[in-house]
């Protein structure tokens, strides 16, 4: 599973010399990551590739939908603020109800009612009158 820090200070705090990390996914389970430090979990690798540098931030790439399988795994995600970024589509949100089953306090993301009215709005052909 790959992992980036978004700012030393989270990056230091877990003993990483390097903020771009791939760890097999038992590693990562066992990695001491103080609380201080929030998870931007992504089930997507552009977006996760594209998040700027973010105070005490460490994200994580879920490759799909691994992150409902493998992360409820870590036991230091239990005391951390988990947010998730999924796709806005049935995929993304099984994802996501996978995680809360085992971390009930994870929050999302753009995926959200508003999100989806906002860019369904952009997409569908406007109405045309009827006659």
């Amino acid at each position: 599973m790959r992992g980036r820090f978004l700012c030393s200070e989270a990056r230091a705090a877990c003993g990483f010399p390097v903020n771009d990390v791939v760890l097999r996914v038992e590693d990562w389970a066992r990695l001491g990551v103080p609380a201080f430090v929030k998870v931007v979990i992504c089930e997507n690798r552009t977006n996760f590739l594209a998040l700027p540098p973010i105070p005490g931030v460490l994200a994580l790439w879920g490759e799909g939908g691994a992150a409902a399988g493998l992360l409820p795994r870590f036991p230091w995600l239990r005391d951390a603020q988990v947010i998730y970024w999924g796709d806005l589509d049935p995929s993304g949100l099984g994802i996501l109800a996978g995680l809360r089953r085992s971390l009930p306090k994870v929050q999302s993301i753009l995926m959200d009612d508003a999100t989806l009215n906002f860019h369904s709005a952009k997409l569908l052909p406007a109405k045309r009158p009827v006659g």
